[in-house]
């Protein structure tokens, strides 16, 4: 990740190095389905401005969700984009569906100012 580029936007993301430690640990202690560290690493190398993670089944009442890959893109100015897919083919699918963030540009003023 490009630190000057988050930096110069005024966005903060956990260091990306350390964001890859924690999803190992993650995997190796939630026990995720095999292949599924590798599968989100390697979408994430096919899509560099997503950071993708696999979440567990949750049965907690008005949350229910099924186990799924889910990806956020990590540089959107305007907000987070969120994509869940039950397998690879469907995040990839659900990543390509989404609109590329919108470049910020500075307002520009509807009059000059009087000085």
């Amino acid at each position: 990740m490009n630190d000057d580029l988050v930096s110069r936007n005024g966005l903060w993301w956990p260091s990306y190095q350390l964001f890859c430690r924690n999803r190992a640990l993650l995997a190796e202690r939630w026990h995720w389905p095999d292949g599924t560290l590798r599968a989100c690493e390697r979408l994430e190398a096919e899509h560099p401005d997503w950071r993708v993670m696999w979440l567990r089944e949750n049965t907690c009442p008005d949350f229910e969700r099924p186990a799924c890959f889910w990806a956020v893109r990590r540089l959107d100015l305007d907000e987070e984009r969120e994509v869940y897919a039950p397998d690879e083919a469907g995040l990839t699918a659900g990543i390509r569906a989404t609109p590329p963030p919108r470049q910020w540009r500075a307002p520009r003023s509807i009059r000059p100012l009087p000085y």
